[in-house]
């Protein structure tokens, strides 16, 4: 039964990284699938859309990574790894999916941050040792 209980926890963690992933993508109109469910899906979800409460894209961004911190901080302290590993994972999934959606960061912007980090980690590697005299520095 116990570990009926971690498979349960760990795909409910999965699911809800899932739906802070869409999300932070379009934002929400909470109750849509229960008030437009069986009606014409256009005129009806359009009127409906007017009236309703939308929670905004940004919110979920803001709150996933609020909680992605958190339950990180938290299963670190508690020695869950597994949820440590899954924290880490939806948290650079929210930061790669924002730096594109939001900041609009084209591919070859991976390939210039990746060369400045290998150089400075490259630097601060050989920082402390210094160049042989004939290493034509």
């Amino acid at each position: 039964m116990r570990g009926l209980a971690i498979i349960f926890a760990r795909v409910s963690l999965l699911l809800v990284n899932f739906g802070f992933w869409v999300g932070s993508l379009w934002g929400d109109y909470p109750g849509e699938s229960w008030e437009v469910g069986g009606k014409d899906p256009w005129t009806a979800r359009e009127a409906w859309e007017k009236t309703a409460l939308h929670v905004s894209d940004w919110v979920f961004m803001l709150g996933w990574a609020a909680l992605a911190i958190g339950v990180g901080i938290w299963a670190a302290r508690a020695n869950r790894r597994w949820v440590v590993t899954a924290a880490a994972s939806f948290a650079a999934i929210n930061f790669y999916t924002q730096w594109f959606e939001r900041l609009g960061a084209q591919p070859w912007a991976i390939i210039v941050v990746g060369i400045a980090v290998a150089l400075w980690r490259y630097n601060t590697a050989h920082a402390g040792h210094p160049a042989p005299l004939g290493a034509g520095v």
